[in-house]
Formats: C-alpha cells, sequence, structure tokens
C-alpha cells in the first residue's frame, strides 16, 4: 500500500498509492496539455505532501505524548494513517490525538494570512490567479481543504475520531462507532459517485479508501468489545515451529501438512516468524532463516485485545505470548475471530 521514502525522528514515512497515482496523473497532464505550468503544480505538490507531512507528525507528537510509540506513517492526499502500538487510554485521549492535525493545518492558514496581509498580498480563490500571483495563497488553500475535509465526521478520518471520542462519553465506544460508522459509509458512496461523475480518479480512490477504512474501524472495535469476555490465555495455541536450518522448500511442505499460513523459527533465546508472503520470492533452496523476522510478543497478562490490535497495526497473522520471558504459546488472527464470533452468539 505504501513506498518508503524515508524516516523522521525514528518514524518510517511511506508514500500511499493514491498520493503516488496524483503525483504521475499531475505530471502527465502537464507534459501533454499544459508544459508552462510544471513549476506551479509541482509547488502545489510540494506543498501538499508538506502539509501531509505535517499534519500527521503532529498527530504522531501527540500520541507520543499520550503513551503510544508511532512506527511508521502512509501519507495520502487528503490526509495519512499512522500505525502505533498500544492503546489510547480513553476518548480524551484519541480526542486530543484526532484534533491535532487539523488545528496544524487551521493555525498554519491563520499564520499565512496574516503574513498576506502583513506583506499586502491579495487573497485569491481560482487556482490560476493563485498560482501566478503568490505561492502564499497556495498553501493557505491547501491547508484550509485539508483542515475541513480531515473533520467531516466520517472514520477513518479525524473528525469520525473527534465525533466517536464525543459520543463515546455519552453511549460508550461501540454504539458510538456503529454510529459514526453508518455516516462514513454514507460519504464514501457519495463521493464514490462524485469521483465517478466527475471522472476523477483521486476522488474516487480516496472514497474506496474512505470505505474499507471505515469497515475496518468497525472491525476492530466490535471485536475488542467481544473480546472482553476471554483471556489471552483462551487463545493460546501451541506454536507451529520449524529448524531454522530447513530450506523454503520444506517450509512450504509443512504449511501444507499444517493448514497454516505461518511457521515460527526459534534461534537461541530469540525467536522469528515464516509467512506465506515471505517465500512467494524466494528461492527453494533457500534457507528460512534468511528470510524470517522477529515474532512480535506480548505478555501473557496483557489483555486479548490489546494483543488483537498488535496483531491488525502490525500486519501480521500471528502474535508470540511469554510468560516471565519465556514463548507459552502464540495467539493467531483466527483463533480471537472465531472467540469473537463465539461470543456473539452467546450474546
Amino acid at each position: 500500500m505504501g513506498f518508503k521514502i524515508g524516516e523522521v525522528a525514528g518514524i518510517r514515512i511511506e508514500l500511499h498509492f493514491t498520493f503516488i497515482i496524483i503525483i504521475i496523473a499531475i505530471l502527465l497532464m502537464l507534459l501533454f496539455f499544459n508544459p508552462t505550468g510544471i513549476l506551479a503544480y509541482s509547488l502545489f505538490l510540494f506543498f501538499l505532501f508538506g502539509s501531509v507531512l505535517f499534519h500527521e507528525l503532529v498527530h504522531s507528537i501527540v500520541a507520543t505524548n499520550r503513551g503510544m510509540k508511532v512506527k511508521k506513517i502512509i501519507l495520502l492526499p487528503i490526509g495519512g494513517i499512522a500505525f502505533t502500538e498500544g492503546l489510547l487510554k480513553n476518548p480524551s485521549d484519541e480526542l486530543r490525538v484526532a484534533i491535532a492535525g487539523p488545528l496544524f493545518n487551521f493555525l498554519l492558514v491563520i499564520v499565512a494570512l496574516i503574513v498576506g496581509q502583513f506583506l499586502g498580498i491579495p487573497f485569491f480563490i481560482d487556482f490560476e490567479s493563485i498560482a501566478k500571483n503568490n505561492p502564499l495563497n497556495m498553501l493557505i488553500w491547501i491547508n484550509l481543504i485539508l483542515g475541513v475535509f480531515n473533520l467531516m465526521p466520517a472514520l477513518p478520518l479525524d473528525g469520525g475520531r473527534v465525533a466517536r471520542a464525543l459520543l463515546s462519553r455519552k453511549i460508550g465506544e461501540l454504539n458510538a462507532t456503529r454510529a459514526i460508522i453508518k455516516f462514513s459509509l454514507f460519504f464514501s458512496a457519495f463521493l464514490f459517485i462524485v469521483g465517478l461523475l466527475s471522472a476523477n480518479i483521486i476522488i474516487a480512490a480516496v472514497a474506496v479508501f474512505l470505505f474499507f477504512g471505515a469497515q475496518q474501524e468497525r472491525e476492530v472495535v466490535e471485536i475488542k468489545h467481544l473480546l472482553t469476555k476471554f483471556s489471552t490465555k483462551d487463545a493460546i495455541v501451541k506454536p507451529k515451529m520449524i529448524s531454522s536450518k530447513a530450506t523454503v522448500a520444506k517450509a512450504i511442505e509443512n504449511m501444507v501438512k499444517e493448514k497454516t499460513n505461518y511457521l515460527i523459527i526459534k534461534e537461541k533465546n530469540s525467536y522469528k516468524i515464516l509467512t506465506l508472503g515471505m517465500l512467494a520470492n524466494s528461492s527453494k533452496n533457500a534457507s528460512v532463516k534468511s528470510i524470517a523476522r522477529e515474532l512480535k510478543t506480548i505478555d501473557y497478562k496483557k489483555p486479548l485485545s490489546e494483543l488483537f490490535l498488535t496483531i491488525i497495526e502490525n500486519s501480521i497473522p500471528v502474535v508470540g505470548v511469554k510468560k516471565r520471558g519465556k514463548l507459552i504459546g502464540v495467539v493467531d488472527i483466527n483463533a480471537i475471530r472465531l472467540l469473537a464470533e463465539l461470543s456473539k452468539i452467546k450474546e
């Protein structure tokens, strides 16, 4: 989904494919229809990229102050996604983190307007005038649009998180999420239709992202709610192991035999995970040790809901469970979803 472009303060920065599409689309249109506009549009892309990046970094700073560790940020044309470790403790924390990004955009708009007023720079509303007269106008409009759009009360936008945080105080996180999701799905459908009617592939792509983002938000919150009835030990299973000396061919054979999409490798006092995706482009004679990655682990005392979020946030199928530093088993996403379904039947 994203391509790494660098790191800031230890946070991996990636560009989402929709951002790459908009860059390529603009450059191609300029090349064929308006080569003289390259400078103005290049400046537009630079300001857009910078504004989105700082929008997400502000989110990350506030999240870090609230006890979360930000691992990476994926930048989209309308904002971004921060991948974190840890949980926000209450709706107030979510409210602070969510509102920080748009507030940065609006603060930048106010500062730019004051500077423009001081320098006597007129404020324009059409792109041609903005591009021809002063870059300051472009910076103002980009941040104004980013701030307003991100405050729409739709998940996974900032406005959706703000609305959920406020509603959670009255009706709880689960009911608040369900209420916001209804509007989110309507909003994404409306945006998709607008994209189709205007032949704007970027708007349509953003709508698709919002739709699936909203669906994932609903699943995560509903499963978190259902998992409160279980402890981590209820989901622990014996890890499916393979020797670190085994080849990719042997790993594939074991996965077929065990009917699994992952295997665990023990190396001295550490453990690694080997997934089906890691095997895809590897030579059959390659050692599994060379392509396996460190297994994410969590203490057995941690709630099952936190373990579930670790799996989702890291896009991995399984998490190791440790007791006094020793691996006592693993919990995979399928076991968690099974427990959630059983809990739903009991209700």
